[in-house]
């Protein structure tokens, strides 16, 4: 079954309720996956049930969820979207849509396949590195935020190697060379991948999930192993620090670039997971 009624969004998009949604694709703008943070397409939300304040609760307080409508509280988001209409839930949950690839030549692989190294994301177009137990993307690894070109923010990181940061377990180094590494060896044929951008990462979060983490296991296994993934994205207001993603929870925060306090103290709190992406091939 192709699901292919993507969501668009446009505009400053910060949070999924706060942005301008879109049955249909924008008459103007980049193709699915290009780095334009203003127009994305993402998948829904992956929330299929409803919710509603009970008579006694506090603001914060909710109901119990229901799956059916409910008249005392209409529109709500599980009325709209892929989310609302497709029930096939072999290639993702709802309206998400994955294919497993092969890690060497990118092919194709059987949803039932029991290896693979990238997840293709067949509503947004984006290729995702698929992190492992062990060996060179393993889920555990930590790196610093290090980019010396002038996508930077004005601050390029830290370049550390294994070993620095006072010998941080799990550190392997930064992530531009981890970058190269990766696009060196051609991961799934590609040679183009890259730190997501916050929204590329927010797109294969299912918010309706009642799992440990927030991504389909099925096709992202691991992701438990590590709290925060780096993003390509540096603070605006912070240019040394970097935003980080928490794909077990949907959160993002911004950290320090560098391994190391004011104090010069290392601490593993500033150094994060990577799970790279690639643009739609």
């Amino acid at each position: 079954m192709n699901k292919s009624n993507a969501i668009f969004v446009t505009g400053t998009c910060l949070f999924l309720s706060a942005c301008v949604l879109s049955e249909s694709p924008p008459s103007v703008g980049p193709a699915p996956g290009d780095k334009d943070p203003t127009k994305l397409i993402l998948n829904d939300t992956g929330v299929n049930f409803y919710l509603e304040h009970s008579v006694a609760a506090t603001e914060l307080g909710l109901a119990s969820p229901s799956l059916t409508p409910l008249g005392s509280a209409p529109g709500q988001d599980a009325e709209t979207g892929t989310d609302s209409t497709e029930i096939y839930d072999a290639d993702g949950r709802l309206g998400f849509s994955y294919t497993k690839l092969d890690g060497t030549s990118g092919a194709k692989l059987d949803s039932e396949a029991t290896s693979w190294s990238c997840i293709q994301d067949n509503i947004t177009g984006l290729a995702w590195e698929v992190k492992t137990l062990a060996g060179d993307h393993a889920a555990r690894d930590m790196y610093t935020w290090y980019d010396p070109t002038n996508t930077n923010g004005g601050d390029p990181g830290l370049q550390a190697k294994e070993g620095d940061c006072g010998g941080i377990s799990f550190l392997k180094g930064n992530t531009y060379d981890f970058i190269q590494k990766v696009n060196e060896r051609k991961l799934c044929g590609f040679s183009d991948w890259r730190l997501p951008l916050r929204e590329e990462f927010r797109s294969i979060i299912d918010y309706g999930t009642v799992a440990k983490t927030y991504v389909d296991e099925r096709f992202f296994p691991n992701m438990i192993q590590r709290r925060h993934r780096w993003t390509a994205e540096s603070s605006y207001n912070e240019p040394n620090k970097a935003w980080a993603f928490h794909p077990n929870d949907g959160r993002s925060e911004v950290h320090p670039k560098a391994c190391t306090s004011a104090g010069g103290t290392a601490t593993s709190g500033f150094t994060n997971g990577v799970m790279l992406v690639r643009g739609p091939s």
